[in-house]
Order: C-alpha cells, then sequence, then structure tokens
C-alpha cells in the first residue's frame, strides 16, 4: 500500500468522482473499496432475470442537470422519459375508475398549489398532513407525495422540507441500467477491491487508513462511505468523531424506499 496524496474510501458515484477529479489535478491517490465491485448503491445485474434489472437506485432525475444523462447520451444508453404521473390506480383491491384517477390528480394539483402558498408562522413548521382535504382523493394523493416520494407518512413530513426539495424533473429510466451507466463512467478509475478500511488515523501528520491488506498514509483522506456505515462505526476514527458528526450520520438514513422484484413466468394468469 504506496503513501499517496490522497486516500478515498468508497467506490460509488461520489468516491470515483473525487478519483478523477484528483487524477485532472495531477495529484496521487488511493480509492479503496470494500465491496468486489464498484458503483456502491448503483447495481445493475443481468443474471437474476436475464435482462439489466437494477437492484440498487435506477432513476436519472432532473436530466437538465445531472452530470450521468450526457453520460448516458454518449454511452448510447436506451432512455425512457416518465412524467411522474400515477400510472395505476387502487382503492385496496378495486381498480379506480377514469373519473376517481382524475379526482386524484386534481386533489394531487390542489395539494401542491396549497404547498406552494403556505406560509410558515411563528417559526412553526407545519406537517404536510394539514394542507389535506378529508376524501379518498386526497389521501391517494397525499400517499403519492408522501410515503412513496418521502418514504414517511404525511403527518411526519415537514412542509419547508416538501417546498426545499428540487424538482426532479426531467426524469428518466434506462433499458441498459442506471447501475451499468456509472460502472461505465468508473471503467479506467484504478480502484483497490475488496479492501475494506477498519480505522482512520488523524491524529498523526496526515491521516493513516488501516485495511486488513495494510495501511495506507496520505495527506488527506475523503470519506464517501454511505452514512449507515458511518453511524454503525464500521469505520472507526482514532480519535473519535465528535458526537455532532454521529447525530449527522443517524439524521442521514439510506435506504428509504425497499424494491421487491417479482418474476413471473408462464403466459396465462389467473386468481
Amino acid at each position: 500500500m504506496q503513501d499517496v496524496d490522497v486516500v478515498i474510501i468508497g467506490a460509488g458515484s461520489a468516491g470515483l468522482a473525487a478519483a478523477k477529479t484528483l487524477q485532472a489535478a495531477g495529484l496521487s491517490f488511493t480509492l479503496l473499496e470494500a465491496m468486489d465491485r464498484i458503483g456502491g448503491r448503483a447495481w445493475t445485474s443481468d443474471q437474476h432475470f436475464g435482462v439489466p434489472f437494477d437492484i440498487g437506485c435506477a432513476w436519472l432525475h432532473a436530466a437538465d442537470r445531472n452530470p450521468y444523462f450526457p453520460e448516458a447520451q454518449v454511452a448510447g444508453w436506451t432512455l425512457h422519459h416518465h412524467d411522474m404521473n400515477v400510472d395505476h390506480l387502487y382503492y385496496r383491491e378495486r381498480k379506480a375508475s377514469e373519473a376517481e384517477e382524475a379526482d386524484m390528480k386534481a386533489a394531487d394539483a390542489k395539494l401542491f398549489e396549497l404547498l406552494a402558498r403556505h406560509e410558515v408562522k411563528d417559526g412553526d413548521d407545519d406537517r404536510l398532513s394539514a394542507l389535506l382535504a378529508k376524501g379518498h382523493a386526497p389521501r391517494a394523493a397525499a400517499t403519492f407525495a408522501g410515503p412513496m416520494d418521502f418514504g414517511a407518512d404525511e403527518d411526519e413530513i415537514s412542509i419547508l422540507d416538501f417546498q426545499a426539495a428540487a424538482d426532479l424533473d426531467p426524469n428518466y429510466f434506462s433499458k441498459e441500467g442506471l447501475g451499468a451507466l456509472v460502472a461505465r463512467f468508473g471503467a479506467g478509475v484504478p480502484v483497490e477491491l475488496s479492501t475494506p478500511v477498519r480505522k482512520i488515523l488523524w491524529d498523526v501528520p496526515g491521516v493513516a487508513c488501516v485495511t486488513d491488506r495494510g495501511t495506507v498514509r496520505a495527506k488527506a483522506v475523503i470519506v464517501t462511505a454511505s452514512p449507515a456505515v458511518l453511524a454503525f462505526e464500521e469505520i472507526a476514527f482514532s480519535p473519535a468523531l465528535p458526537d455532532t458528526h454521529f447525530g449527522a450520520f443517524l439524521d442521514l438514513p439510506m435506504g428509504m424506499l425497499t424494491k421487491l422484484p417479482v418474476e413471473i413466468s408462464g403466459t396465462r394468469l389467473g386468481l
């Protein structure tokens, strides 16, 4: 493990981008990744279902400013724009009628109108539930704008947070997979795979990162591991980080949504 200018921990998008930036600046670096692949939470598999399937993140959000969108265009990825409208609406086991879908979309538009006009008074931060009317359509709209987008119920969502959320349109899916795109982006970056960092010493001149394969010293370290890895102290710091840092790690949870893929075989479906 050779001493370098900078150690980067984690070969997801942030780590790969940091490595490319250091390369362009002419600085030496070592990129350490605990897993046996690059990409982090972006992982496309073609082994589970016979077609590319994004086990992790899949959306190319905010294509007008997302740096991966031009990457996808250069790579010739097959891109599908999604307007984020509700494709199917069910009330329990019953499919909603066209009129009911129209009512839900009208309630959704009304909700966003109220959000745009809402002003916080006396420092109080109301919950999204404060803006909801009664009835099936507003509840369905709140489900779409709440649990599906934020992973929380409407009485847990801050109106201020909702107002501050960036507009993600235009949104795209890709046939080839977002994980495959991230892997393509990082294909030319040298990475030490299967090399988890156990401890970071930052009371020495510079820093020292202890791994199962040895210790590498550097002038600085860029840690791009997920907040969960840091919150559960899978990487130890010596001296220990301040409590405020761990509070920040715990307040930035990952895994808001759980993806459950289902493979359906055969040509006939019945109850």
